[in-house]
């Protein structure tokens, strides 16, 4: 369940979420931001036709969620290698978008690493 209610009255009403449906919630926001603004270059293409070209990124030290929340998605995901200090960088992100043939559209980059 996205959103679980729990309604012990009428005066108390409580959302429970977590982060794993933070990082789907905001996958799917990016994914439909992308998609808008794709639709401006080509307002007769169908929304569905994009999805192929979407690629969002993460690091090998990423929570599995963010592997879930690209499958629910619809969207490719690049795993990415991380640098010694565990850490997604911008050159790595430089180095994967200049070597890649197939025209693409970047849409999202999400690193959720464990906090303990």
């Amino acid at each position: 369940m996205i959103f679980s209610v729990l309604l012990t009255d009428m005066a108390n009403l409580f959302l429970q979420s977590s982060a794993s449906e933070c990082i789907l919630v905001s996958m799917l926001a990016a994914r439909a931001q992308a998609i808008k603004n794709l639709k401006k270059e080509n307002p007769d293409t169908e929304d569905s036709t994009f999805l192929p070209r979407l690629v969002a990124y993460c690091s090998q030290e990423a929570h599995s969620c963010v592997e879930k929340a690209a499958m629910i998605s619809l969207v490719k995901l690049r795993i990415l290698e991380p640098d010694d200090r565990c850490s997604l960088r911008g050159c790595t992100l430089r180095e994967v978008r200049i070597n890649m043939i197939v025209m693409t559209t970047d849409f999202a980059v999400c690193d959720v690493s464990n906090s303990a």
